[in-house]
């Protein structure tokens, strides 16, 4: 690809002109809490993740990204200072597709300072939305893989790219612009989330050298559906026969006509290797999960969560990097994140601990094969869950593992207490 100052007089588009662009990095990705109503919320919030990924470290840019996790969105607004995803267009931003033949897939942008930042002929942008939009769940484009290139095409809206080349410009041949995730409508041709040469040159000049910006500036830039997509497609194999064609089939080798997946991970239960464990890439080793959790509830309206679980296999705490968390009860679902250079290992590898104003996590070796994780959080979030049965999901580093607690429920002097055994 061509990068850095190969490109500096090439004229890449920017929303607005003279443009604008992050300038306090590393910038948080936040994911969404709920996910597409067809792929769910494991497999929504992966495409995030590879989405930012592609963007992230780029040769010749200086754009640093994280991915935070995962929180509320309120569909297209002015955040503080990070990029926000919400799914199924929750506040009805975006027209309802006509069929599968027209209307916007998504909308991207961002909120901007009111003048140039510093020295530098750009605008400080401050903000990012992006809104994916509801309706399209039954078209045959609507899968992982596409909404992949719609989720990297939006995040560079959300950088401060404009379209490599709009539907109002008139027509061209020119393959470096017509092949780019930036182009004005989607390609669905198999790359997912993958940035083409004008993408990266694009990045390397607007986060390195700088530039004269052109092109249009609508704000947010919604992405058109495809150029001639036909609501009757023609017909795809369906190898294991079960009404389910192979491309949008959980379990595309083996039957499965209910497409159950327990677990969300994209993967159907009769063909996953943990079904009641996120693992979509098949690569995690379904380890025994055995343990206690405590929900004390106070009439104040707050409530303290303790647990303490052994699991297989045994890491290495000094090398833990980011751990989650993740208590599900009562149709509730509670998040615990603690990013990667938080947790502080012993020099021998055998424990980490996390110290925060509201929770205390440690990770420690048990045995030979075997993990302990004990957390101890106390939000006014957690009364939802008391009194249910709970399901605890850890993601530590590569190593994922969940269990299922069976719970029950006393009130001792004016409190609620919910004990949980696995």
């Amino acid at each position: 690809p061509l990068l850095g100052r190969a490109q500096s007089n090439r004229k890449f588009q920017l929303l607005g002109n003279p443009g604008a662009r992050w300038f306090r990095t590393p910038l948080q990705i936040w994911g969404a809490l709920t996910g597409d109503k067809k792929l769910g919320k494991t497999a929504s919030n992966r495409i995030i993740q590879n989405a930012a990924a592609v963007w992230d470290e780029q040769p010749g840019s200086e754009l640093d990204l994280i991915y935070a996790g995962e929180r509320k969105s309120a569909g297209w607004v002015c955040n503080d200072g990070f990029v926000s995803v919400a799914y199924n267009d929750p506040q009805n931003q975006i027209a309802n597709p006509q069929g599968c033949g027209g209307g916007a897939l998504a909308i991207g942008g961002f909120c901007m300072s009111r003048s140039p930042f510093g020295n530098s002929p750009y605008h400080e942008i401050v903000s990012g939305s992006i809104v994916v939009a509801d309706g399209w769940g039954s078209c045959w484009f609507w899968n992982e893989k596409n909404i992949s290139e719609i989720m990297t095409h939006e995040l560079g809206h959300t950088f401060g790219f404009g379209h490599s080349w709009d539907g109002n410009m008139g027509q061209t041949s020119d393959r470096f612009i017509t092949d780019a995730t930036m182009y004005w409508t989607a390609h669905f041709d198999g790359r997912g989330a993958a940035l083409a040469d004008y993408d990266q040159g694009a990045l390397a000049w607007l986060y390195a050298d700088g530039g004269t910006p052109t092109g249009p500036s609508p704000a947010p830039s919604p992405t058109p559906a495809p150029p001639a997509p036909t609501p009757t497609p023609e017909p795809q194999p369906d190898s294991d026969g079960d009404g389910w064609e192979d491309d949008i089939d959980n379990c595309p080798m083996d039957a499965n006509r209910r497409q159950r997946d327990r677990d969300r991970d994209g993967v159907g239960d009769v063909c996953d290797s943990c079904p009641n464990q996120s693992n979509p890439d098949q690569a995690t080793t379904c380890g025994a999960v055995e343990g206690t959790a405590r929900i004390s509830q106070r009439k104040n309206g707050v409530a303290t969560l303790s647990v303490r679980l052994k699991f297989a296999p045994r890491i290495d705490a000094a090398d833990a990097g980011r751990i989650r968390i993740t208590v599900e009860g009562n149709g509730r679902v509670y998040d615990l994140d603690v990013p990667a250079g938080m947790m502080h290992a012993s020099q021998d590898g055998t424990r980490a601990r996390y110290r925060g104003q509201q929770a205390d996590i440690f990770v420690r070796k048990w045995n030979a094969s075997k993990s302990l994780v004990g957390l101890r959080v106390t939000s006014r979030a957690l009364v939802d869950l008391a009194g249910s049965d709970l399901v605890i999901k850890i993601e530590i580093g590569d190593v994922r593992t969940e269990v299922r607690m069976s719970c029950r429920t006393r009130q001792p002097e004016g409190r609620i207490i919910t004990r949980c055994d696995s």
